[in-house]
């Protein structure tokens, strides 16, 4: 739990940093304007950064109650496939990669991974071992 929460509170700082760095410089003109959605970069890489900080505190709070591991494993599966629609859209709309984007989608796939391995193929190999 402590890797996960720890990973989470990371990618929550880089996407703050992220959002303070396109409200300073504009934006970047790989992630400006995104054509499908009516908000900015900023309100993105904020949102990202409140959604990184909620996985760490469920992420935390989930090793005291069990009920809270399969809500936050799917949270953290849905920042990681909405990164990555983002990350597409960037990739076909505008024929760029914004490299700090790249970093937070990886954040998240991280920590999805993480949890998925300590919730459920944890549990499973420990079975496997035991018969």
């Amino acid at each position: 739990m402590r890797k996960i929460t720890v990973l989470s509170f990371l990618n929550s700082a880089l996407l703050g940093y992220l959002a303070w760095v396109r409200h300073a410089a504009g934006g970047c003109p790989g992630c400006h304007k995104v054509p499908f959605l009516p908000v900015n970069d900023v309100t993105l890489a904020i949102s990202g950064s409140a959604a990184a900080l909620l996985i760490a505190a469920l992420s935390y709070f989930s090793g005291h109650v069990k009920s809270l591991r399969y809500p936050t494993t799917l949270l953290s599966a849905a920042c990681a496939t909405f990164a990555s629609f983002l990350l597409a859209i960037q990739l076909l709309y505008y024929q760029t990669l914004c490299y700090l984007c790249l970093a937070g989608t990886a954040g998240f796939y991280l920590s999805f991974s993480l949890l998925l391995y300590d919730f459920t193929f944890k549990k499973l190999i420990n079975r496997e071992r035991t018969c």
